[in-house]
């Protein structure tokens, strides 16, 4: 089911159409890998995304998060037609950085920095899919294999985490700072700065 997605998924225009079908991506956190959905509107939700994605991760296996902000996906929210422009706008993106990585003209970089600096996800209002495993982010789960890089001809900067932007206020229903939701705070800086830093030894 793994594939590279090359093709920009579909989301039936500016939101759920009848009869067209909605094409979702979703990436492995913990490789990159994307698999493609492809659903009838009739069809999109959670649990259905879930059992597509049975073939490459067990269901009872499965965490499924959107964002930025990163929270589990409701079904009232996924067929919104602002979440699937979203969504579209996530795949946009990623066909733009595709398509600078398979570039070997000499203005390629300059493309390249002018889209890391004009187009971040966290400020352009595009948001993805992501799959993660619990047995992988359980205690005592084996360690990832070793990714080798090759090294940059130039020294790299690399963003920490006061670069990354702070969580948007919360709505008055849910301001009380409780534990579980600064915990979540943390975790979404967190993988944000894990992404740009891999952002960075990408376009590096």
């Amino acid at each position: 089911m793994a594939a590279e997605c090359s093709q920009r998924p579909q989301h039936g225009g500016d939101g759920i159409d009848g009869n067209s079908i909605i094409r979702l991506r979703v990436l492995a956190a913990s490789t990159g890998t994307c698999y493609p959905v492809s659903l009838h509107p009739n069809e999109l939700s959670v649990a259905n995304i879930r059992r597509r994605l049975s073939t490459a991760l067990p269901i009872n296996d499965q965490i499924l998060l959107m964002g930025p902000p990163y929270k589990v996906p409701k079904d009232s929210t996924l067929r919104t037609k602002e979440t699937l422009l979203a969504l579209r706008l996530g795949d946009e993106e990623d066909t733009f950085e595709d398509s600078l990585s398979n570039k070997s003209s000499g203005d390629s970089s300059d493309q390249r920095q002018q889209y890391s600096i004009l187009g971040p996800t966290e400020r352009s209002g595009s948001k993805r899919l992501f799959l993660f495993s619990k047995r992988a982010l359980s205690e005592g789960a084996p360690e990832p294999p070793i990714c080798t890089l090759d090294p940059s001809p130039d020294p790299l900067t690399m963003p920490t985490l006061s670069d990354m932007p702070t969580p948007p206020p919360a709505v008055p229903s849910e301001s009380k700072a409780t534990p579980l939701r600064m915990a979540l705070e943390v975790y979404e800086r967190q993988f944000m700065l894990d992404m740009a830093k891999g952002r960075t030894y990408a376009d590096g």
